[in-house]
């Protein structure tokens, strides 16, 4: 499968640059953030290739994604301790007290630091300067430690620092030619950090609460759900919930070419709006990659 947008690394001001693709494609240079569509990882970090990770929902971990062509991440953000007993989840009462990891609800089942991850994402774009991604964080620490983490990782670098709202949409060469490169948004608090967006103040979506196939396929999957349906980004959540252990027999019905592109366009169709991240599970089963081409043509 051809990996998206491994190409361009010259000056963004050179005349080579100009002609230089965006994410993968020369077409998408000129299209604001809101008319290109990224394909996206359901919990990122819950990854099969990472050490301590159980009950994983994707194939391979952040650096490997990102590397096949992934440009949205959704992470989740806690705050948690190394034990003898391994990574545990800081309780309530004390909050605020450990190190902050990526996990899924409970860290004892997986945990990646989360600065070392974010690392891995400056790693990556350091090495492909024509390439924009998109973080969605749900985030269970202070908004302080998130940009704190973004600091000591050195993305905080790469993060775009201008105005994100319904008709304050960059394009990707903007984005490029400023070198911040990163959309970084989170679902519970943004707080006053400058460049932690609000998610659900700009993004919509459709429910993600889906226990079979026929769930995720039926016109009703495209229903409004978080953020209003004036704002500028659009989510779609393509995955089914087998909550405790995930399946990938389901992604590969869910993710297949045709299931894929199908649900899409009746969510556009549905909601008035393109699908910017389209987001699943077990990125490697179907052909998320190749529907995301297509919508962007």
């Amino acid at each position: 499968m051809l990996a998206v947008g491994l190409l361009g690394c010259g000056s963004s001001n050179s005349t080579e640059s100009a002609q230089a693709p965006c994410n993968g494609s020369i077409h998408l240079c000129d299209r604001r953030l809101d008319q290109v569509v990224f394909a996206a990882t359901h919990n990122s970090m819950s990854a099969a290739d990472q050490e301590g990770w159980r009950a994983t929902q994707q194939e391979k971990g952040i650096p490997s994604q990102l590397q096949a062509g992934i440009r949205g991440l959704l992470i989740d953000m806690y705050y948690a301790v190394r034990t003898p007993r391994g990574v545990q989840n800081v309780p309530k009462r004390q909050l605020r007290v450990g190190s902050v990891y990526l996990c899924h609800t409970v860290c004892a089942l997986g945990a990646t630091n989360a600065t070392a991850a974010l690392r891995g994402v400056r790693v990556f774009l350091a090495g492909h300067r024509r390439e924009v991604l998109m973080i969605s964080i749900e985030d269970y620490v202070r908004p302080a430690d998130v940009a704190r983490v973004f600091e000591r990782s050195g993305l905080d670098r790469y993060v775009w620092r201008g105005a994100l709202g319904p008709g304050r949409m960059p394009t990707l060469r903007e984005m490029i030619d400023r070198d911040q490169r990163v959309v970084v948004m989170a679902e519970r608090d943004a707080g006053d950090v400058p460049w932690l967006h609000d998610q659900f103040a700009v993004v919509q979506e459709t429910p993600f609460r889906f226990h079979t196939p026929s769930q995720v396929a039926a016109e009703s999957s495209c229903r409004e759900n978080r953020g209003s349906p004036q704002n500028p980004l659009f989510l779609l959540n393509n995955w089914v919930d087998t909550s405790p252990v995930p399946q990938r027999r389901f992604a590969a019905v869910v993710n297949s070419f045709d299931n894929l592109l199908r649900r899409a366009r009746m969510c556009e169709r549905v909601r008035h709006h393109l699908a910017n991240l389209v987001a699943v599970d077990f990125y490697e089963e179907g052909d998320v990659l190749g529907v995301v081409r297509e919508l962007n043509r």
